[in-house]
């Protein structure tokens, strides 16, 4: 693809702010038949045939290292083109192509940074069969004087409508000495590949759940969800009006937003977390942004001139993730908690699985690991995990070192070295998707890179224990862990091991020298931590890591357990660890079936606790338990794999189907995945499969084909097992 095209861009620098308008035009001598464009604007691109935008996508080329892969969309275009004359435009961002602010993660020393470029072939068949190519070249124009006059993508967009070009995207418009020749430009250095990966889209739009004035010129609105996109707003106004959209997730105790948190590594921005319109004067005029995203709540409107109407709504955008899960159940909490850990994971998918749309906006790979098994559960995830571990083989050195995030700008990534439990993500979401789905493509993707690593992490060891990365994060406060905290590196390490044996079983590869690894680093681990009368430091997360990773004997493991919940209970139901001690200790109880503790240390009012979230706002799982910095994390979202493998009871694995509901009271719960669905009440069970499954009910085995199925209950305790068919 775009051998005969030329890459292009304008004459200024790097550092220049606005966004570049292309165009040229072509003549098509037939009726068409059919017709595509394939297009890679670099940073973000709008593209237009005719002055209509090509797509419904927004934010349009997908984030990844753009010198090892840069991934280009194909549209097809044949219902815009006509014979005769047709005008092709194109709008290119920084995006993350070109970041210019200093932030710690160092993108603006990105390997890849260079000026806004575009790539364009336009493939045209007649209806008389014959066909044409048309390419970018240096017959193309550019102008930087257009409208957009600043853009960046963690900072903010300046729009004046003033300097708006009327028809600059038609056919036959005549430039003048604001457009000039376009440059060649260098290609990107990395592997061009078609995007075949779910989209950004805009999913829905959103009014205001509440609207304050703080001042004459001053008006905050409330969205009442935590969400990623943007504010639209409609407006009417003298020419020369400013408009400041300003974001924010939380709110000052006068009413006025509080950016201090989202806003605390923008230091050296011209914007931070806003976007400014100048209005045109000419009727009513709408704008969003298009070359950034912002992580907000409320809105402030600030006016610098006269207007007569302003109307300000939300769109939320991400990639487009098509659900495939639900859970509702009669306890409101937990159904607030299901509703906020599906938004975390959908608002922080922009192209990559972020940590936070606003303070950060980088691919993490331990968020991504801690919050996989419940996403897989709500979305269908392949394609877009398939997307983004590409993005971590493309960051892997030659030692097998993967960056902490994905992608990693520069040194950042790898300095901050994640160790065994953040790099669990190249091991465990390839091997989940094969258990919930069968499908081992990410499998044998990966297992390269996998084996890689494995020889890397092997280096951080001393005696088979882990010594170097991240233990746990954000644990609450009172609780102190070592650092480096050798239990839960260890524990994970042992559990990377496993997982790459398994995947080379899988794929016909000798695993002998993975099965002996991982043999001693479990002989070492329990030489070292286990003890009669204590694991580890004797915390919540060291129980919980050595029962969930599989360090423990089973005559070992319900003793363990039973330490485990006593030590919730100890602190009152109160979760005592952080993310690691979340992805262990539903797992952990559950086995042994202290559900019972484990709803109570979720839905505990007071801190630390998802119903203390709640119960104080939150509409978004947050970064800490204190909710200070992020009110927008997904690391915490294990407590949604726990309602429906575990409460609702489906377990999904290479085994097949197993449905085993862990009662804990509830009058009525409903889990669906897929087409598997399990409901229930104090009275009945309920399940529809396409499988065949076993079912396990107070210790029962009942194997049913796949169909409906209807099982009588007496108070959660089995009376009688009816299979109505």
């Amino acid at each position: 693809m775009f051998e005969k095209a030329r890459w292009i861009r304008d004459i200024g620098p790097m550092d220049e702010e606005p966004a570049r308008m292309f165009r040229n035009d072509i003549v098509l001598k037939d009726d068409v038949k059919s017709a595509e464009m394939f297009v890679l604007g670099l940073g973000y691109g709008i593209y237009y045939v005719n002055g209509i935008e090509v797509t419904d996508d927004v934010l349009t080329t997908q984030i990844t290292a753009y010198d090892k892969k840069a991934l280009y969309n194909r549209y097809d275009i044949t219902d815009k083109l006509k014979k005769g004359g047709n005008g092709i435009g194109a709008v290119i961002g920084n995006g993350w192509y070109n970041q210019q602010i200093v932030t710690p993660w160092h993108f603006e020393c990105a390997s890849w940074r260079y000026v806004p470029t575009l790539v364009m072939q336009i493939e045209v068949e007649y209806k008389n069969g014959e066909c044409e190519t048309f390419v970018t070249d240096t017959s193309w124009k550019v102008c930087m004087e257009g409208p957009w006059l600043y853009n960046n993508v963690r900072s903010g967009e300046m729009y004046d409508a003033r300097r708006e070009i009327d028809g600059w995207n038609l056919f036959g418009f005549e430039c003048d000495d604001k457009w000039k020749m376009v440059m060649p430009a260098k290609a990107p250095g990395g592997r061009l590949g078609e995007n075949i990966y779910p989209n950004v889209k805009i999913i829905r739009t959103l009014e205001p759940t509440g609207v304050n004035k703080i001042s004459k010129n001053r008006t905050v609105y409330d969205f009442g969800e935590n969400l990623s996109g943007w504010g639209i707003i409609k407006i009417r106004g003298n020419s020369g009006t400013k408009i400041r959209i300003i974001y924010a997730e939380r709110l000052n105790d006068d009413g006025s937003v509080d950016q201090k948190s989202i806003n605390a590594h923008l230091t050296d921005a011209k914007l931070k977390n806003e976007d400014v319109y100048i209005l045109k004067g000419e009727g009513e005029e709408v704008f969003h942004p298009v070359f950034n995203f912002h992580g907000f709540r409320y809105i402030c409107i600030e006016t610098e001139g006269k207007q007569e109407r302003l109307e300000c709504l939300a769109q939320l955008i991400h990639t487009d993730i098509k659900s495939v899960g639900s859970f509702e159940c009669s306890d409101e909490m937990l159904n607030k908690i299901h509703l906020t850990t599906r938004r975390s994971t959908l608002t922080n998918f922009v192209s990559i699985p972020m940590d936070c749309p606003h303070r950060e906006q980088n691919g993490w790979t331990g968020d991504a690991y801690y919050s996989a098994q419940q996403a897989i559960m709500n979305f269908d995830m392949a394609k877009a995990y398939e997307k983004w571990l590409g993005d971590v083989r493309d960051g892997q050195r030659n030692n097998g070192q993967i960056a902490a995030i994905a992608p990693s700008p520069t040194f950042f990534g790898y300095t901050a070295c994640g160790g065994a439990v953040w790099d669990a993500a190249l091991f465990m979401i390839p091997y989940q998707v094969y258990e919930y789905t069968g499908d081992m493509t990410l499998i044998a993707q990966n297992i390269d890179a996998m084996e890689k690593n494995i020889r890397f992490l092997e280096t951080l060891t001393d005696n088979y224990i882990m010594g170097e990365g991240i233990g746990d994060w954000t644990v609450p406060e009172g609780i102190d862990l070592p650092w480096p905290h050798y239990v839960a590196l260890t524990a994970f390490w042992y559990m990377d091991i496993v997982t790459v044996a398994k995947c080379c079983d899988l794929t016909g590869r000798d695993s002998t020298y993975y099965r002996a690894l991982a043999k001693n680093t479990r002989d070492s681990f329990r030489k070292k931590f286990v003890k009669t009368d204590c694991i580890g430091m004797g915390e919540q997360i060291d129980y919980a890591v050595a029962i969930y990773c599989g360090l423990l004997n089973p005559d070992e493991e319900k003793s363990a357990a039973d330490k485990l919940a006593q030590l919730v209970i100890d602190r009152g139901y109160h979760i005592g660890g952080g993310t690691s001690c979340i992805k262990a200790i539903f797992t952990a109880l559950s086995k042994y079936n202290y559900d019972d503790v484990l709803y109570k240390m979720v839905t505990n009012p007071t801190y630390p606790s998802y119903a203390y979230w709640i119960l104080n706002g939150a509409t978004t799982l947050c970064e800490s338990w204190r909710m200070g910095s992020s009110l927008n994390h997904h690391m915490y979202s294990e407590v949604d794999h726990w309602f429906y493998r575990y409460l609702g009871g489906i377990q999904l694995s290479p085994d097949g189907l197993v449905i085993e509901p862990h009662f804990i009271g509830l009058k009525h719960l409903k889990a669906m995945h897929k087409e598997i669905e399990v409901e229930y009440d104090e009275k009945t069970i309920r399940i529809k499969s396409p499988i065949d499954f076993t079912l396990v009910l107070c210790g029962k085995e009942y194997h049913c084909h796949k169909g409906r199925h209807t099982f009588e209950l007496n108070g959660h305790k089995e009376e009688q097992a009816t299979l109505n068919l």
